[in-house]
């Protein structure tokens, strides 16, 4: 996922090529308020971007009230953040409008903005986007652009069937029912505008009749009723789509926390009867790793009463991916799904990427896949399954395989982090290359413009200058957040893990 905004001036000229009449244009911040400029993109150049940042098409679109504006490029490239803005001039057809645009979670030591506007007619024209960073020209980018009204709603469009995960920072005091001190973490998830199941310590418990309002562009509040019936509100503040500041007055201001917050949308799950069969609550101890991982399998419909053997997919992250069980079995596929969870919370930070991952692949090579295909009836048609680090982890094992006899026949990568490969996966990937430029298997990727779209073109561009013999490598762009690719690109290429 892109983590920074590039420290930026950004210029848009929307230039005009006709005369118009004398009538008074929305130049004020009043006039502004409930506005959104509409740029179609029709071209982009830079002399400093890599290649696959820079396409063309998709839009950019720029939301207004009387104080911020929110900045929204998540179809092209996936920025998006809100900004605070000032009109610094105006004339009978232009304006000069300047932004601070937030960086890393802050809002102090910002980049400038500056956005200049010359209409056309009182509503459309043509853009120019220039994008400056510390006097350097970044990229130009060019369309037609039109100005309606279009009030930005943060809170139908983020909130119902949304997960947010807060950590507190700061506290006035500690809770005695919930032991929230700084550095707790905790989530949120809404079903409704009303209806909000908290996780805090390992608890659970719903609240219902919360009341939800959207004070200005990017700022909401909510309150309702702890399970112990204590009042509580919280007060968020968005710095993009996903992420932001949040302050927490607990029981009428008994207790006060304070932190950031992010976020990420997710698929309410029908009521369904799995045909098959589930067994849970696994954990498989390493001597490699250290670690005792717990894990999954799914054995499809038949499997106690057959002697018939199955592909089986490895998915990593399997305390996040409880759904692709449901796809399986959904499609019918006589596949075998063993979900790996990451073990001792963030520990998937040292076994997905390198160096840890050398480790990792170790273990599931040697120790987790053979007593998996010891106590199952499996074939030889393994795929691997992740998504983000796990996509990572599915790169470094990708640059072990052997043209001779791939190890897994499929790889099933989600929006993954090719940008935490390290030189040394590359160059053992050209190694290998080298001694055999056959390799017959299937590198399946999906990634998102809000996310590692840019990583992924170009880890797909290095295999296909690659010419393998017998590579499949498939790669599509999903207009979806980073944390929602996971189970939209397994649904995608199901059908690849059974062959």
């Amino acid at each position: 996922m892109i983590q920074k905004i590039v420290t930026a001036a950004l210029c848009l000229m929307l230039c005009s090529c006709n005369n118009f009449s004398n009538k008074k244009f929305p130049h004020t911040t009043q006039s502004l308020n409930g506005m959104a400029v509409e740029i179609a993109v029709k071209n982009m150049s830079s002399d400093t971007l890599p290649k696959s940042l820079l396409h063309d098409g998709g839009r950019v679109v720029i939301y207004f009230d009387e104080n911020e504006l929110f900045y929204d490029a998540r179809e092209r490239n996936g920025w998006h953040y809100v900004a605070d803005y000032v009109i610094e001039k105006t004339t009978e057809n232009s304006l000069v409008i300047t932004t601070k645009v937030p960086v890393t979670g802050q809002r102090s030591t910002l980049p400038v903005l500056k956005k200049t506007m010359v209409f056309d007619t009182p509503s459309s024209g043509t853009a120019t986007v220039e994008e400056i960073d510390k006097g350097k020209l970044v990229f130009t980018l060019s369309g037609d652009f039109s100005l309606s009204k279009k009030t930005f709603a943060l809170i139908q469009q983020e909130m119902i069937h949304t997960v947010y995960r807060f950590q507190i920072e700061n506290a006035s005091n500690i809770s005695s029912q919930n032991e929230l001190t700084p550095k707790t973490k905790f989530e949120a998830h809404f079903y409704g505008n009303k209806t909000i199941k908290f996780s805090v310590n390992d608890q659970e418990f719903f609240s219902e009749n919360n009341t939800i309002k959207q004070t200005d562009m990017s700022r909401l509040t909510m309150g309702g009723l702890t399970q112990n019936n204590i009042p509580y509100k919280i007060d968020m503040d968005y710095l993009d789509y996903r992420s932001g500041e949040f302050s927490i007055n607990l029981n009428n201001g008994e207790n006060k926390f304070s932190g950031t917050f992010d976020s990420y949308r997710f698929n309410p799950m029908k009521p369904v009867v799995l045909k098959g069969s589930l067994v849970k609550e696994k954990n498989f101890a390493s001597s490699i790793t250290g670690v005792t991982y717990p894990y999954e399998v799914y054995l499809p419909p038949g499997y106690e009463k057959s002697t018939k053997r199955y592909p089986v997919v490895y998915a990593s992250d399997g305390q996040w991916q409880k759904e692709l069980c449901y796809a399986i079995d959904g499609h019918n596929k006589d596949v075998i799904l063993v979900s790996i969870e990451e073990g001792s919370d963030g520990r998937r930070g040292t076994d997905y990427r390198p160096p840890g991952a050398i480790d990792y692949s170790r273990f599931l090579k040697t120790e987790f896949i053979p007593f998996i295909e010891a106590h199952y009836r499996t074939n030889d048609i393994r795929t691997y399954t992740g998504a983000s680090l796990g996509g990572a982890l599915g790169g470094v094992l990708i640059a072990q395989e052997s043209g001779n006899k791939p190890y897994f026949k499929n790889y099933i990568l989600a929006d993954s982090a090719f940008w935490a490969l390290t030189p040394e996966t590359i160059a053992l990937e050209e190694a290998n290359y080298q001694q055999n430029s056959r390799l017959p298997i299937n590198i399946l990727l999906t990634a998102t413009w809000q996310g590692n779209a840019s990583v992924t073109i170009d880890y797909e561009n290095r295999f296909r200058a690659r010419n393998y013999k017998g590579l499949t490598i498939i790669n599509k762009t999903f207009p979806l957040s980073h944390e929602e690719m996971g189970t939209p690109t397994f649904l995608e290429f199901l059908d690849y893990t059974d062959k």
